[in-house]
């Protein structure tokens, strides 16, 4: 057996009889946790519908880049940054391996 496994057998049977003899951890905090949880609270149902982006398919795209006050919720609207004005922006369908260009401008 080489020094250097030695030594690390050595630090291991030590650590090992440190440890036997520290206290056990007992939890202070009150008792374990019940196995019975509580149910959660269904949410409300959605006040507004799905949004469906515009859909674009021609092969050359211009889309604004535009600071857009988007009414997401019941209340005042969001400022956000949109493409299009418009959240979510836009779509762009496309045939697979046709060439599409898009132009992003502000």
């Amino acid at each position: 057996m080489s020094i250097k496994l030695f030594l690390l057998a050595l630090i291991a049977a030590a650590v090992a009889g440190i440890a036997s003899q520290l206290p056990s951890t007992t939890n202070i905090s009150g008792p374990p946790p019940s196995s019975i949880s509580t149910p959660t609270p269904t949410p409300p149902p959605f006040s507004h519908p799905l949004l469906f982006p515009p859909v674009s398919t021609d092969a050359n795209v211009s889309i604004g880049i535009d600071e857009t006050c988007v009414q997401i919720l019941d209340g005042p609207c969001t400022n956000m940054w949109t493409y299009g004005g418009t959240y979510p922006g836009l779509t762009i369908r496309r045939p697979t391996g046709q060439t599409t260009n898009d132009h992003f401008h502000e």
